[in-house]
């Protein structure tokens, strides 16, 4: 076996892509090319990206990386508080509009009940943090329906609940053990909330002045469960949407821009061990403009590690945003009898969950994410019927799905990062990048794949047998789709596809297919899948895709070039 050690835009290290150059699956061996496919390919160019008016929000979500650094910054205590929500609850009502300059609360010790910061709309930053040298924590143990603090639009019960509110930093904290059985009861670790009119309750105050400024950094969040999603022979909680946790929740119930939550840093979280039921570990959902979710690390959860969501709730949509140098990694709805369908009698697990997964975004950018033994690696799709998905830029990423070694869980894999151990939940995914419309007549358009390591070994998905995996699916209803210069790998196995391409009644001529490298062929079977057409040979799938597209090249060859502009800012 080689472990190749992969150097992140970022400068993080993440002892990644360990595949055996030995390693059988399906009796052949698959082999894996670590050579760089990145900018060396297109740096020739000197196109300016801002020339391109339609791509010119690339640049503008590049920037919201050097929010980082002041994100990540510790201040000063300007008060400290130990072991007394309720003392820190009445610190935070009174400091929250009245601040002469940015604050600090720092904590010490353990809280045991919900912290809440409600309608600050002063925008100087208030902060809460561990004091320098502590480790605070936040558990609240068991949440029951008698005597749930409810809080927000959606009646969550948080830890922590950041409500309506403009200049506030939650940092280095722990919280966990947010614990429910029932599907009346959504623990979630920590809630940023801000609705406009028409949601039941008076609009956030910090709509007055614009809501903004919100960062969550550094925080370690686990345990958050709802058990209610564990039985497999209870048919009332079987594919019960009503069954939800969650980790870290951003959302804005909003109208458009006027009503956005805006300059949000999701950053070097950690969130773990978590069952979330239909829910997911890190989310960020409506009408929230201009976000960075960078550097968290989200392992070991039942449902979507990180999800970007729209259209939920009127038209609340996530735009601006960029997604950069996390980690995702053991995500799987096997055990999950809220993501299940009965039949026969019991639960049957669907193992559906994506590691990243944009459900309705605009204008977002993937870039340099580490995704390991998820159901579906990075998902880009629109679930509400007439609705859009559109701008994508998904650059720089690797996705890695394991052969395993059961239908059920644990199904071991190998450990591909620092401190994470093997991984339980391997040979369960259905593709490593999946690209769809799913919503009823819904479209997803502008996508530009370019860059990425995509490997799917999976031999155990869908209950094992011939189902058909696949390591790239396109679908739905898309419209100028382009997959440039990726590093697609395989099982070897003949129930596994490289590419497969489902043209829903269109002829695909908006797909554009170039550059890219495959590793892990079949010898027999259907390697490479367009609409009722299938390839097994390289040479084969060459005449297979000129039906994708006018200039099957045009496309990837102008986006390479916009891609290296940028690149070299």
């Amino acid at each position: 076996m080689r472990a190749t050690v992969l150097k992140l835009a970022n400068g993080a290290f993440v002892l990644g892509v360990i595949v055996a150059l030995g390693l059988y699956a399906g009796g052949h061996v698959v082999s894996w090319t670590t050579g760089s496919t990145g900018s060396s390919l297109f740096a020739t160019t000197a196109a300016s990206l801002a020339s391109h008016t339609r791509y010119s929000w690339v640049n503008e979500v590049d920037r919201q990386n050097d929010w980082l650094s002041a994100a990540e910054v510790p201040s000063r205590c300007t008060y400290e508080v130990n072991s007394s929500s309720t003392k820190l609850n009445r610190l935070i009502a009174r400091l929250a509009n009245s601040l002469q300059k940015a604050s600090t609360i720092c904590l010490t010790g353990v809280f045991r009940r919900q912290i809440r910061i409600v309608d600050k709309d002063d925008p100087k930053l208030l902060t809460l943090e561990s004091a320098p040298g502590q480790h605070a924590q936040v558990i609240i143990g068991a949440v029951r329906d008698a005597n749930a603090p409810t809080v927000g639009f959606d009646a969550l019960n948080p830890a922590i609940a950041v409500l309506g509110s403009t200049g506030v930093r939650v940092m280095g904290l722990s919280i966990r053990d947010v614990l429910a059985d029932s599907p009346a009861v959504t623990p979630v670790g920590i809630d940023v909330e801000v609705a406009s009119h028409g949601y039941g309750q008076p609009p956030s105050s910090c709509l007055r002045r614009g809501c903004r400024d919100i960062s969550i950094v550094d925080n370690s969040v686990s345990s958050i469960v709802n058990r209610a999603d564990e039985s497999m022979l209870v048919r009332g909680r079987c594919g019960n949407a009503g069954v939800d946790a969650m980790g870290i929740v951003v959302e804005d119930y909003g109208a458009g821009l006027r009503d956005a939550l805006s300059r949000v840093v999701v950053a070097s979280n950690r969130i773990s061990n978590t069952r979330t039921g239909d829910s997911e570990n890190l989310v960020i959902n409506g009408d929230v403009h201009r976000f960075l979710v960078a550097n968290n690390r989200v392992v070991n959860g039942d449902n979507i590690g990180i999800d970007v969501e729209g259209w939920y709730s009127h038209t609340s949509e996530p735009m601006l945003g960029l997604l950069q140098g996390n980690e995702v990694a053991n995500i799987d709805t096997t055990t999950n009898s809220a993501a299940g369908t009965w039949r026969g009698g019991h639960c049957v697990d669907t193992a559906n969950a994506a590691g990243i997964y944009d459900d309705g975004g605009h204008e977002l950018w993937l870039r340099d994410n580490l995704v390991v033994d998820t159901n579906q690696g990075i998902s880009l799709d629109t679930e509400n019927a007439y609705r859009s998905t559109a701008e994508l830029w998904v650059t720089g990423n690797t996705v890695i799905d394991t052969v395993g070694t059961s239908n059920s869980v644990p199904s071991y894999g190998l450990s591909l990062a620092p401190n994470l151990g093997p991984s339980e939940d391997a040979g369960h995914a259905f593709d490593a990048l999946y690209v769809d419309a799913f919503g009823y007549d819904s479209v997803i358009r502008n996508v530009f794949v370019a860059d990425n390591r995509l490997l799917n070994q999976s031999l155990h998905f869908d209950g094992g047998g011939d189902a058909q995996a696949t390591v790239v699916a396109v679908g739905g209803q898309f419209q100028d789709v382009a997959i440039c210069h990726n590093v697609v790998v395989g099982s070897g196995h003949r129930a596994t596809s490289l590419i497969q391409v489902d043209l829903h009644g269109h002829d695909g001529r908006t797909l554009s297919v170039d550059g890219n490298r495959f590793h892990g062929l079949a010898r027999r079977g259907s390697n490479f899948v367009v609409g009722d057409a299938s390839a097994t040979s390289l040479a084969a799938w060459d005449r297979l895709r000129g039906q994708l597209s006018v200039d099957p090249t045009r496309q990837c060859h102008i986006l390479m070039k916009d891609l290296g502009a940028v690149e070299r800012r």
